[in-house]
C-alpha cells in the first residue's frame, strides 16, 4: 500500500508540474501576442522576457530538453485562432521566431538560470 501512494503522488507532482510548463508556455504566448511584442531591432520587451525565462527554468528543473519546448511553442502557436486565419510569414512568424530564439539562448545560458548545470570538472592544472 506504501509502494502504490508514493506511486500515486509522484504521478499527481510529475502532472503538477508538467501543468507548470504548459501554463508557462501559454504565458510566453500571451505575451507574445500583446500589442507593442513585436521585437525592435532584437530586444524583446520586459513582459515577454520574464515569461521566457520563466518558461526555461521550469523546463529545467522538469528536466525537458529545449527541443520538447520549442515544440510545445509552435504546436500551441499554430493552434492560436487568430494565428490560424493570418497568412504564413509576416510579422507573426517573426514573434514566433524572436521567442524560440530567447527560449534557446535563455535555456543555454548559465548566468540566467539558478536551474543550469554545472559546468564540466576540469582535471587540476587544466586552464581551459
Amino acid at each position: 500500500m506504501h509502494i502504490e501512494r508514493a506511486t500515486e503522488q509522484a504521478v499527481q507532482r510529475s502532472s503538477a508540474r508538467r501543468h507548470n510548463v504548459a501554463d508557462a508556455t501559454t504565458l510566453v504566448l500571451e505575451r507574445a501576442r500583446m500589442p507593442g511584442a513585436a521585437p525592435a531591432k532584437g530586444m524583446v520587451p520586459d513582459e515577454l522576457r520574464d515569461a521566457i525565462l520563466r518558461l526555461c527554468v521550469l523546463a529545467h528543473a522538469e528536466q525537458m530538453p529545449i527541443e520538447r519546448v520549442i515544440v510545445a511553442l509552435k504546436e500551441k502557436w499554430a493552434a492560436l485562432p487568430e494565428v490560424r486565419r493570418l497568412p504564413r510569414g509576416g510579422e507573426n512568424d517573426a514573434v514566433l521566431a524572436c521567442v524560440i530564439t530567447q527560449c534557446i539562448l535563455d535555456f543555454y545560458s548559465p548566468g540566467q538560470l539558478p536551474e543550469s548545470p554545472a559546468p564540466m570538472n576540469r582535471t587540476r592544472g587544466d586552464s581551459r
